[in-house]
């Protein structure tokens, strides 16, 4: 398939599946599979937000964050883009959309948390 996003890319925009599916990968190994009403990019979002609240500039979150996988399009795919200058006021206005940005974020790096463990278990039973 098609790379959406690279490991060490740019961390704007984040993205929601419209139709279709991505896998995330890292290193070659796959860490997630995302479909249609999922999203990708949060985590860099949400530090890019928490940088700027911390007194940052613009420029130097830009730059800080990167994207920390490969997502590929596993099919034909239609991708919505939430860029951060569209964000970030949301973010200051609305408070819900933060809370459900770090809560999707959470999820995201307990179910990638459980499948390394996992997988790491598994080679370990076979050696």
């Amino acid at each position: 398939g098609d790379f959406i996003t690279r490991k060490g890319d740019a961390g704007d925009p984040m993205y929601f599946i419209a139709t279709g599916s991505c896998v995330c990968t890292l290193d070659g190994r796959e860490l997630e599979r995302l479909g249609k009403g999922q999203c990708f990019g949060e985590i860099c979002l949400i530090n890019m937000c928490k940088m700027l609240s911390d007194g940052r500039t613009e420029d130097e979150a830009r730059t800080r964050c990167c994207r920390g996988a490969d997502i590929v399009a596993s099919e034909r795919t239609e991708i919505l883009e939430f860029r951060f200058e569209d964000a970030w006021p949301l973010m200051r206005r609305v408070p819900n959309l933060w809370y459900t940005l770090q809560d999707i974020a959470k999820q995201r790096m307990v179910r990638i948390q459980s499948t390394e463990l996992s997988k790491s278990r598994m080679t370990s039973l076979q050696g």
